[in-house]
């Protein structure tokens, strides 16, 4: 076998052990985009019960009001109902949380990190308004299915 052949056929042996790792790698980052649209889809139409079976059970958030910090079975809720008065307070009506195609998704095992850039669109005292931030989730797989464990919001304007 010349050089060349052999390099070309240990090549294609290569990329043949790598194809499925890396469509398995593709079908994840789709599945945790999947998971993450609906769950904010959910949470923006306060169906709360929804988004809370797209979470763990010992799902931890962090948001910029008070009390920042949710922990354990009743995060979700717990963080919705402190929403409340945020709310209140700023005259926030329409809240909704765009966003825009995750830029990073690591994937390892039955763990993964996902960054998205998120604009969170609202009325303000009626007039239209817009925060963009970042929005940073910890993911494991539970089930043949990815779960939110944890999210951040973070903004640099109040």
């Amino acid at each position: 076998m010349t050089p060349i052949k052999l390099v070309s056929a240990v090549a294609s042996a290569l990329i043949a052990l790598a194809a499925p790792s890396l469509a398995s790698a593709a079908t994840d980052a789709e599945a945790i985009a999947d998971t993450v649209g609906k769950y904010f889809a959910a949470i923006d139409k306060g169906a709360i019960p929804a988004a809370q079976a797209m979470q763990t059970a010992d799902a931890d958030i962090i948001d910029e009001f008070p009390p920042y910090h949710w922990r354990g079975t009743d995060a979700l809720a717990a963080w919705f109902k402190d929403f409340g008065p945020f709310a209140q307070a700023g005259a926030i009506s329409e809240p909704a949380l765009k966003l825009d195609p995750a830029p990073r998704i690591e994937v390892t095992g039955e763990r993964a990190y996902a960054v998205y850039s998120a604009t969170f669109v609202y009325k303000a005292k009626g007039a239209p308004a817009r925060q963009p931030g970042m929005l940073t989730l910890a993911m494991v797989k539970s089930g043949g299915a990815w779960r939110i464990q944890a999210w951040a919001w973070g903004s640099r304007q109040p």
